[in-house]
């Protein structure tokens, strides 16, 4: 897989609300470290429209070379100043349009790989993204991966945030290595303002691997998303995805206390939060779960495949699939 189906996978697997064990896309450290890919520490040289040259400090994968000049897409161009220094993936060969399998050399050159959400795989220096990208290390277990992962979640730069919440969200090994103490670290970084709800997200589903013991923040943080992000959300954006991680969490480990909530949710405008809700509340409540559904029903101001499921519970008593 290339870095643009890389992207286009993640961002289908982002929107469809699969289970952490539905992944279809490897962590992006392994994705970036393509057998026909070049990882550098460099030092902006000199910039152009749609190019860069770079002079190298450190290669971490590929061929040694003093100089080069990177193109990128004007559309996709990373922030680039003369004189700073990034860790750049680029590749001289792409896909053939025509061929299957095939690699051919690009004819305008080496380019900067794309990377989701990010303009470029172009990375403020540091050492955890080092230590990620150098590839597999005897010396460097799963631990201080996931240490490293958590550095980059955790920092200020946006491309960082999200290459170490994606790498601990697609790698498995990653996840059978996490300490109560990385869960700590998780909550804190799900606590923070800061973190956009894509990062939230993400990071709240992989807390979800972990023994209820050991995530136990997750419970009142789902109810926190799921108040502050109230019942109708913009369909584009990332919020769908953020109240339904939330929802199925209550609906897994929720209790008595959360059936209004629940039964708010029943008139989200994202179905699947609202099946997800009426889960809930069969499971912690089955005696009022009809009663709620009934009541939302005759309220009204329900999405129209949500209406369907409802009415298919209160007659077959089956929730929907």
């Amino acid at each position: 897989m290339d870095a643009k189906s890389f992207a286009l996978a993640f961002s289908l697997l982002a929107v469809s609300g699969l289970s952490l064990a539905a992944k279809p896309v490897k962590p992006p450290s392994e994705q970036l470290r393509h057998e026909r890919n070049q990882i550098a520490v460099v030092t902006v040289q000199s910039v152009a429209k749609q190019a860069v040259t770079v002079e190298q400090q450190q290669s971490l994968m590929g061929d040694a070379f003093n100089t080069i000049t990177l193109h990128f897409d004007p559309a996709a161009k990373p922030e680039l100043v003369k004189g700073q220094q990034a860790i750049v993936v680029f590749s001289r060969f792409q896909k053939d349009p025509m061929l299957r399998d095939v690699w051919v050399e690009r004819e305008k050159g080496p380019t900067i790989v794309d990377f989701p959400e990010v303009p470029a795989a172009w990375f403020p220096v540091s050492d955890s993204l080092k230590l990620l990208l150098s590839g597999p290390n005897k010396a460097v277990g799963p631990e201080k991966r996931v240490d490293a992962a958590l550095d980059l979640a955790q920092s200020n730069d946006t491309a960082n945030q999200y290459f170490g919440a994606l790498e601990l969200f697609l790698d498995e090994q990653l996840q059978a290595a996490l300490t109560p103490e990385h869960s700590k670290r998780l909550a804190a970084i799900v606590a923070n303002p800061k973190t956009s709800e894509h990062h939230k997200e993400l990071l709240m589903r992989v807390a979800a691997s972990l023994p209820v013991d050991d995530s136990a923040w997750l419970l009142p943080t789902a109810r926190q998303q799921l108040t502050e992000l109230g019942v109708t959300y913009d369909l584009a954006s990332r919020k769908p995805a953020l109240a339904l991680v939330s929802a199925r969490l209550i609906k897994e480990r929720g209790n008595a206390d959360d059936i209004e909530l629940l039964a708010s949710l029943l008139h989200s405008n994202a179905p699947a939060v609202a099946r997800a809700a009426l889960a809930g509340l069969a499971r912690i409540a089955p005696e009022q779960a009809k009663a709620k559904a009934e009541a939302a029903l005759a309220k009204g101001n329900i999405a129209a495949d949500t209406r369907l499921s409802l009415q298919q519970y209160l007659k077959t008593g089956k929730l929907p699939g």
